[in-house]
């Protein structure tokens, strides 16, 4: 059996200069935080879609992730930064 994931919408709390911060809810923004609690409570994950960064930054940052998940691990942990508990960076094999 295959399990559907809900997606949930965030178009609704993004406009042109970014994220809606202080202003009152919409209806839309109420509908989508009704979806993320039901999603939440029934299914425990969500899917997120339009949630302000564009698709070709996404996939950047996508292609990243996969090259350093696929480097060797004596390269990790050779080439990148130990992790900083401060800064919440770094890599920690």
């Amino acid at each position: 059996m295959k399990a559907e994931i809900p997606r949930v919408d965030l178009g609704a709390f993004v406009v042109e200069e970014g994220c809606v911060v202080g202003d009152p809810p919409t209806e839309a923004q109420f509908a989508a935080a009704a979806e993320i609690n039901r999603a939440c409570r029934d299914h425990g994950f969500i899917y997120v879609v339009n949630f302000g960064i564009p698709g070709d930054l996404q996939e950047r940052a996508f292609s990243a992730s996969e090259e350093l998940f696929s480097m060797k691990e004596e390269d990790k942990m050779s080439k990148l930064k130990r992790i900083n508990p401060e800064a919440n960076t770094g890599y920690l094999p």
